[in-house]
């Protein structure tokens, strides 16, 4: 909802804040990059959930826009593992994100027949 004090206008999260989604079939150490998304707008990501059909770890980078297949800065404070229960983070080292950047989704161990990762992300003024 907006609220209006004075001349100032208030948003709530829930309008500004929005996710993706990564799935991922088959996804393995070797096929990194295994999944890339890119926003034409500057964002702060605030939290990254997954699931998968066996267990993995994985690091988001972001890399430059010009550049994707360069390893860039990595995203979350560390990997994070996933599994059949749903797993999530809301640390991170480079949470910024440049607008038109890849964010980058990299297998560091494991392989799964399934995987699914959620970034959620607020927009940036």
């Amino acid at each position: 909802s907006l609220t209006l004090s004075g001349s100032t206008v208030y948003v709530e999260a829930e309008l500004y804040t929005k996710s993706f989604s990564l799935a991922i079939k088959n996804s393995t150490t070797t096929s990194n990059p295994a999944a890339q998304h890119s926003i034409p707008t500057a964002i702060t990501i605030t939290k990254v959930k997954c699931w998968s059909s066996q267990t993995i770890t994985f690091q988001l980078d972001e890399r430059a826009e010009d550049t994707p297949q360069t390893a860039g800065t990595d995203i979350m404070s560390a990997t994070l593992s996933c599994g059949a229960t749903t797993a999530s983070t809301t640390s991170f080292t480079n949470a910024g994100i440049s607008a038109n950047n890849w964010i980058s989704l990299d297998i560091d161990t494991g392989s799964a027949t399934t995987t699914a990762i959620n970034i959620s992300y607020t927009i940036d003024d």
